[in-house]
């Protein structure tokens, strides 16, 4: 007799999200065991395939550092029994962008994003801050007098407006992530590499290296969620990195917030009480610091609560509920769920970044 050995067949699989965006991680899971006949223990290899091309990556998920919108990622997995592989089972998925509809406050401009990626700004076009491309965008950031956006098509950046610190001067690649600051911007590339540019060449001083998650920028600073959810910054922050980990984060002009298990907590100036002010108690589900005020968005009731400066009345939020809140210098705009737009502020110093067109 000839003893022989059946191989085992092929098993489900599925990546997951099946609609990933260019910050989640791609997950190949196995849905359905191999069945081997001869009742062998069965193991699997992966192979993820990128674009037609080969990675070698062999773990079972993908991070989203090596990932960029429009990526056609295929996972292969091939099982064996000891002494012979079965037959491959294989899914694919296309990495997209997915835009979230928001606001971007900026000193006497705002901008707003829609479903879409189409977006207006309103306000002084003083500097050519409103003045930006026809084009559509994943996520935009407003500065004093310039605007800085991801795009919708390929994940690139572009700055428009004042230029006096070449903060319109963008470095070339695809972005997962982007904060502007007084005269300077900073963001994420989607091998997770954090880069910057305009004034922040004249701070002599590095971003720090590993995987980072998510930018922030202040005065005269940025800062970093990394992948432990850790917070590392550089340049000339208003207070040392705190320690813990955090869910979100946000600089204003000279101190941030953030979201960690114990609600927000606030570091750096407190002298109109935008740290101070902060909520003893509660779940949010995102921060936005401002100039001189800080706005968060409560979890359930989606209120939004705000603190310190109100010379302006930014920090008398109205009622009513709120998708999402970005604080400026002397307003604050917040999308409400029905997609309008709606500000607060800006008494004595409206240039119309409180009239939004959407």
């Amino acid at each position: 007799v000839d003893v022989i050995n059946a191989p085992p067949s092929a098993p489900g699989i599925s990546i997951e999200p099946g609609a990933p965006l260019v910050t989640d991680v791609l997950r190949c899971e196995i849905t359905s065991e191999s069945v081997d006949p001869d009742g062998d223990q069965v193991s699997y290899t992966y192979e993820w395939v990128r674009n037609g091309s080969e990675t070698g990556i062999t773990e079972d998920f993908v991070n989203p550092q090596n990932t960029e919108t429009n990526d056609l990622w295929v996972c292969k997995v091939v099982p064996f029994d000891g002494l012979e592989e079965g037959p491959s089972a294989e899914d694919s998925v296309t990495v997209h962008v997915d835009v979230f509809p928001h606001t971007a406050a900026g000193q006497d401009h705002t901008c707003s994003v829609q479903m879409d990626g189409s977006y207006a700004c309103f306000g002084s076009d003083a500097a050519g801050q409103l003045s930006g491309p026809d084009e559509s965008f994943w996520k935009l950031e407003a500065g004093p007098d310039f605007t800085c956006g991801i795009r919708f098509a390929d994940t690139s950046v572009q700055c428009w407006g004042a230029s006096d610190e070449n903060q319109d001067i963008t470095p070339l690649g695809s972005y997962i992530d982007l904060a502007v600051g007084e005269s300077h911007a900073c963001a994420v590339r989607a091998n997770a590499e954090l880069v910057f540019w305009g004034s922040a060449y004249d701070w002599g001083d590095a971003p720090p290296s590993g995987v980072a998650m998510e930018v922030t920028a202040g005065d005269d600073y940025c800062c970093a969620m990394m992948d432990a959810g850790e917070l590392a910054c550089w340049g000339n922050p208003p207070a040392a990195d705190p320690s813990g980990t955090w869910l979100e984060l946000d600089a204003g002009s000279d101190h941030f917030c953030a979201i960690g298990g114990d609600g927000v907590v606030c570091w750096g100036d407190d002298t109109y009480g935008q740290t101070g002010g902060a909520p003893a108690s509660g779940t949010y589900t995102q921060v936005s610091a401002g100039w001189r005020h800080t706005c968060a968005i409560e979890e359930g009731t989606q209120f939004v609560t705000c603190w310190g400066d109100d010379t302006y009345g930014q920090a008398s939020a109205p009622t009513g509920t709120f998708e999402h809140v970005s604080a400026g210098w002397y307003h604050t705009c917040g999308k409400r769920p029905n997609d309008t737009v709606e500000c607060w502020g800006c008494l004595g110093e409206d240039s119309g970044q409180c009239s939004p067109t959407f």
